[in-house]
């Protein structure tokens, strides 16, 4: 049995939006994580996938404890497990959350390579992160720390005395990671890492990411939606439709059986070595998040579809020998 780190319940985090008109205003309710449960084990690394627009990256936030206007928490929770203590992530202010920022939990936001300062050297921006939760550190031993931590992710010492655009895409989110991983966090959060990087570039932050997380002995969850790209590190995938979790289980339960008809199709659209027959995508398009279908989110687009698909939410199932693994879907639930 896995030590769980973290643990998510019953989560609803929607886009609250003021729409205004001429004659009237009304509020929208954009439902991006709708009643969403997932434990997060420690030590391991999850995947999240699902196409654009299904609520990853909001999840990641509502996980980060980063809630910020149109976002709100509805209701549900998300407690974390650290060092026997347990921590109601949603319930902290803004001071609370900056002392257990990078250092318990980190994050590394989509467009991450954005968020380095421009007009500053790296090695300054490093000094910031130290220097918040250790005070007033005496600078040489901040740098000393700096350069180790530099060594260890396979950045040139160059880079620390560097700003921002003498660096490569890929350098940059390299230093990224480190900035996120420099204080040794127990759990890292990666939103779409990848996003916007060369093949070969692609796998080296990968290869990476594993890395860090084995050598810190921390949990990485991982969001993309490259399911390929879980394929190579992760060891639970989580799939996301429309808002809510339709499939969870290990990497080789996802991709030797997977259960749920969205799942199949991420996986049947992937390229195969050897196999020059044409890829199909998925009919119709993901529905609007603001008023979504009845039942199964899916149905619209499934080709399986049954009369309680449309009028019925589907429950998430257990299956598989070891309890592991869970579907959403009513195929699965009679």
């Amino acid at each position: 049995m896995q030590k769980e780190i973290a643990s998510i319940q019953n989560l609803k985090a929607y886009y609250i939006l003021e729409l205004k008109s001429a004659s009237r205003s009304a509020l929208a309710e954009i439902k991006a994580v709708d009643e969403v449960s997932l434990k997060i084990n420690a030590r391991e690394i999850l995947g999240i996938a699902g196409e654009s627009g299904c609520g990853k990256s909001t999840l990641i936030k509502a996980i980060y404890g980063l809630i910020e206007h149109p976002l709100t928490i509805v209701d549900g929770s998300v407690t974390y497990h650290l060092e026997g203590r347990d921590l109601s992530i949603l319930e902290l202010d803004k001071v609370s959350l900056s002392k257990i920022w990078y250092k318990d939990i980190s994050y590394i936001p989509q467009g991450a390579m954005s968020t380095l300062n421009p007009v500053r050297r790296i090695k300054d921006q490093f000094f910031d992160v130290i220097e918040s939760h250790y005070g007033n550190i005496n600078k040489e031993e901040a740098v000393e720390m700096i350069i180790k931590h530099i060594d260890r992710m396979g950045l040139p010492r160059e880079v620390v005395t560097s700003y921002p655009h003498q660096l490569s895409g890929g350098m940059k989110q390299r230093v990224v990671i480190a900035l996120a991983t420099i204080l040794k966090p127990k759990i890292i959060l990666a939103d779409e890492p990848t996003t916007a990087l060369d093949v070969v570039v692609q796998r080296g932050i990968l290869q990476l990411l594993s890395k860090m997380q084995q050598e810190l002995k921390s949990t990485l969850v991982i969001v993309t939606h490259d399911i390929a790209a879980h394929a190579q590190i992760a060891h639970r995938i989580v799939i996301m439709y429309a808002g809510k979790i339709v499939e969870a289980g290990s990497v080789e339960e996802i991709f030797k059986e997977p259960l749920h008809p969205y799942t199949r199709h991420l996986i049947n659209a992937l390229p195969r070595v050897g196999d020059k027959s044409r890829r199909t995508g998925i009919s119709g398009k993901p529905p609007s998040l603001r008023n979504p279908p009845l039942g199964c989110r899916f149905h619209p687009r499934c080709p399986y579809t049954l009369d309680v698909c449309k009028s019925a939410e589907p429950p998430q199932v257990q299956v598989g020998a070891n309890h592991e693994h869970y579907v959403a879907c009513h195929l699965y639930s009679r």
